[in-house]
């Protein structure tokens, strides 16, 4: 009965290109197979097929480990490469985590002068005619004297965070993956401080550069319980800001946000949680629904921001701390 050399390979547990070379070594030389000096020849190529049959085994292994480390975020395989490191070099560390060694080294660029200013100019618009799309802020820059295209528009439009105010049909709903919370503030009478706490996220426009202003207020006394300044819209600085306001203040017994992908974060939940805090998300397209810190952002907006153009980001900074306690 005559079997397959991968048959044999699998019922012998070896592998199949070992199978297929003593084949050839038999069907080649089996006259002279056991002549003396012969055998210790095939043994010798014996030694060399399993040097390299374990080279093949260690490459496939490495070639696993590779892919396991490239579905790890390229931000965190970034985190683990140190320049400095006294054997393995910046070229070797990029082989290892699967990074292209020009994205070590590679700066992000900042936002061009023009941009800039187009972005101060959609953040003042908004104030005005919030229902402005981008086919109208075309025409209102080109006003300006600013030729821009609706690709950039939108691209700027985004970086401020605008979103058009228009009445439209409920096509989309919410990511089952992210956890969205009830409104709870719905016929809620709030008769003291520390009941309800509002946060909210606003861009903040300056001249070189821009950044983001994240504010907690408290809903009965006005009282800016806490805020903070960043050039990125992350989780952790929100739920950073959440710790120190109740550092300072003690823990609300809700918080009210919107559904941004900032309040829906497990970091950001888990330090509400942490505290006892109940979480509360105003309705899609429900802007209304955290009115008193829209007011705020309004306040700020118009009566410091459009006022003192600031230059780059230490200056709001310091200049915010007086403004908000003057606003509480």
């Amino acid at each position: 009965m005559q079997h397959t050399a991968e048959a044999i390979a699998k019922a012998n547990g070896i592998n199949k290109t070992q199978v297929n070379l003593w084949r050839n070594v038999i069907r080649d030389n089996a006259p002279t197979l056991f002549i003396k000096g012969k055998i210790d020849l095939i043994d010798n190529r014996q030694s060399i097929i399993e040097e390299q049959q374990a080279v093949i085994g260690q490459l496939t292994l490495e070639n696993m480990q590779l892919k396991k480390i490239a579905t790890i975020p390229m931000k965190q395989r970034l985190a683990l490469l140190d320049c400095n490191h006294h054997t393995l070099s910046i070229a070797t560390q990029c082989k290892l985590y699967v990074i292209n060694r020009s994205t070590v080294y590679y700066k992000p660029t900042g936002e061009s002068r023009e941009n800039l200013d187009i972005m101060r100019i959609l953040d003042e618009q908004y104030m005005q005619t919030p229902f402005f799309g981008v086919k109208h802020l075309r025409r209102t820059l080109a006003e300006l004297g600013y030729r821009v295209n609706v690709k950039r528009i939108r691209r700027l439009m985004q970086l401020v965070g605008w979103k058009t105010v228009y009445c439209k049909p409920r096509t989309t709903r919410p990511d089952p993956i992210a956890l969205k919370y009830p409104y709870l503030l719905t016929g809620l009478k709030v008769t003291e401080p520390n009941q309800v706490w509002s946060i909210d996220i606003t861009y903040v426009p300056m001249k070189d550069s821009f950044a983001y202003l994240c504010a907690i207020i408290d809903i009965y006394s006005r009282l800016i319980v806490g805020w903070g300044i960043n050039n990125q819209m992350s989780a952790e600085w929100c739920a950073d800001i959440v710790e120190d306001a109740v550092g300072h203040y003690g823990s609300p017994q809700i918080i009210n946000s919107d559904q941004g992908s900032q309040f829906t974060s497990d970091v950001y939940i888990a330090a509400a949680k942490r505290h006892g805090i109940r979480i509360s998300m105003d309705g899609k397209g429900r802007a209304l629904d955290n009115i008193f810190i829209e007011r705020l952002w309004r306040t700020v907006k118009h009566e410091h921001l459009y006022i003192y153009k600031y230059v780059h980001g230490s200056q709001p900074a310091k200049g915010f701390a007086p403004v908000l306690f003057v606003l509480q």
